[in-house]
């Protein structure tokens, strides 16, 4: 198969998924709510719960839900970088994680069709088997390396962008059909599509490239040994971790929102769950479209470093974020969503400096370092969210943007401080991380072993 289709198959793998876990995760809280409300007796879909102390309980519940989810994957990610690095291999982790979220989903299908089940049993049930299988997070490490594996340095910051807007137009799509598509199939067969889901993406991942076993059977020592790298000394560490922190704390502090946007737009602007969707799925989709359109101008056209990208993506990313705490119309909502136009480069830069920055065999490793503080960041992050979200939501529910804005800041100093300090490695050999010369990359890293360093340079902010 060509290399251009299997990439393709990569990226509709990636988009498949996040539909399917953006339209799973996005009726999820309704179906709390209303198991919650009427614990008994399935209530009709347009069933109101205007409750505030269930509602309150409902995002207890999802929250608890959230943590657990994210918390248990910690040990298996860690595992799971150092094996993909020994091995070079990317597709047995996304089995795996989808496994999970196939077993996931069907226990919340029994939760259905027995509507009596306690929603606290299914959904902590729910939540360990799904971390026990290494999670979405498990998905996208695999994926993450595979799409660096895929690409050159030069490549690189297009292609992971373009892997991030498949990702976000996935769970656009999703945003934008889970209300309609509840309403037309209803929890038991909307499940079951979800699940329908999962297993098309087994096939396009399938149809995906993968490099070859590099690990020999008598070097699976070789895997713990790949644990070294996080605390190896080369050049530019502190960049490496800078961006590394960077990327945990936004995408936490997006999870974080997601998991409380629907109880805001409900008791702020009364949406109902479609409506919720689709203004999700338009904020979603401009995000998606400025991406496509941008990424080529900045990279191609204007040539701008990473961290000049960075800089300017995260300050407007702060002036949207802020802008939420004080939206109180409609007209606020779609206004400030205009403003969110490179908010997907935010998410993806600091992995790219981040893969530019360390050796080709040590990618899964800091990848899976990003997505365990993803894991273990929750745990403060969800209820403090939570905390802010149940102490204003009478007066001000969207005080808890406070929390993203601050954060966005925070990240915005990271890439500010980063292009300072960043200097150009000497470039000991030219690294090209395509899996296509997965024997002469082999060659390159068994050169440069004692050197620390073989990627290209960075070009300077």
């Amino acid at each position: 198969m060509h290399p251009t289709v299997q990439l393709i198959c990569l990226f509709g793998s990636v988009f498949v998924y996040c539909f399917a876990i953006g339209i799973y995760g996005a009726i999820i809280p309704n179906f709390i709510q209303q198991k919650v409300c009427s614990s008994d007796v399935q209530p009709d879909l347009d069933t109101p719960c205007n409750n505030t102390d269930t509602v309150l309980e409902a995002t207890d519940i999802a929250t608890t839900r959230g943590v657990i989810r994210e918390a248990v994957p910690v040990f298996i990610l860690l595992l799971a970088g150092s094996w993909r690095d020994a091995t070079g291999l990317n597709k047995p982790l996304m089995y795996s994680a989808l496994v999970g979220e196939i077993v996931g989903v069907f226990v919340q299908l029994l939760a259905t069709w027995k509507w009596s089940m306690s929603i606290w049993t299914a959904s902590i049930a729910e939540a360990v088997l799904y971390g026990a299988s290494g999670g979405s997070k498990l998905f996208y490490v695999a994926a993450t390396c595979a799409v660096t594996d895929q690409s050159n340095d030069d490549q690189r910051t297009t292609r992971l962008a373009f892997y991030q807007v498949a990702a976000y137009a996935g769970s656009c799509l999703s945003s934008g059909l889970s209300g309609y598509s509840l309403h037309f199939l209803g929890y038991l067969w909307f499940f079951i599509m979800v699940i329908s889901l999962h297993v098309l993406t087994i096939v396009l991942v399938i149809f995906s490239k993968e490099a070859e076993n590099r690990l020999k059977k008598d070097e699976k020592a070789k895997i713990f040994q790949k644990l070294k790298a996080i605390t190896k000394s080369r050049p530019n560490n502190l960049v490496v971790w800078l961006m590394l922190i960077s990327c945990v704390i936004i995408n936490v502090c997006a999870s974080a929102e997601s998991n409380l946007y629907l109880y805001y737009l409900q008791l702020t602007f009364d949406f109902t769950v479609k409506e919720a969707g689709l203004y999700s799925a338009f904020r979603l989709m401009f995000g998606v479209v400025s991406t496509m359109i941008l990424s080529p101008v900045f990279t191609k056209v204007l040539k701008w470093s990473d961290f000049r990208i960075g800089i300017l993506s995260s300050f407007i990313t702060l002036i949207a974020t802020t802008s939420m705490i004080f939206a109180r119309t409609i007209v606020h909502l779609i206004v400030f969503a205009l403003l969110d136009f490179l908010k997907i480069f935010v998410y993806t830069l600091p992995m790219s400096i981040v893969t530019k920055c360390v050796k080709s065999d040590e990618v899964g490793i800091f990848v899976s370092l990003r997505f365990i503080g993803g894991c273990l960041s929750p745990m403060f992050v969800f209820y403090l969210y939570d905390i802010i979200f149940s102490a204003t939501s009478h007066k001000m529910p969207g005080a808890f943007f406070i929390a993203s804005a601050s954060i966005t800041l925070l990240v915005f100093l990271s890439f500010w401080i980063s292009s300072c300090i960043y200097t150009e490695p000497v470039v000991l050999l030219q690294n090209n991380s395509t899996i296509d010369s997965d024997a002469e990359k082999r060659k390159s890293d068994e050169i440069s072993e004692n050197n620390g360093f073989i990627e290209k340079a960075l070009p300077a902010a």
